[in-house]
């Protein structure tokens, strides 16, 4: 089963990633839910998630840091409510999967988790 961490400073936002797709049907499965790039860490140290939904602006430590400190291995999703090519750029530079805007369309968004299969 794939885990999926989901890093977005929005309580909303993390609750309505992590019920926007039925992720046991599809082999996955909500490993955690983090606030900050801080938080993030420590699961993603803990639970070795293979997915990764991060926000670019989350404190402590922002989305594309999170991801530069992070593990090569795993899946990046950005999420975003910046339409910022610098943003963008440094995702790419960064080999992210997908950079997404917010409000995330649930279908958009099932399109992509169903794409990373």
């Amino acid at each position: 089963m794939w885990k999926v961490l989901i890093a977005d400073d929005e309580p909303k936002i993390r609750r309505g990633l992590a019920n926007a797709v039925d992720w046991e049907s599809l082999g996955m499965q909500v490993c955690g839910l983090a606030g900050n790039g801080r938080e993030a860490l420590q699961i993603m140290e803990e639970q070795k998630p293979d997915i990764c939904m991060v926000d670019v602006c989350i404190p402590l430590i922002d989305g594309l840091d999170f991801i530069g400190q992070s593990s090569n291995d795993v899946i990046y999703i950005v999420i975003s409510g910046f339409d910022e090519f610098e943003y963008a750029r440094k995702s790419v530079e960064l080999g992210v999967f997908e950079y997404i805007l917010k409000p995330v369309n649930e279908e958009d968004f099932r399109q992509i988790i169903t794409g990373i299969l």
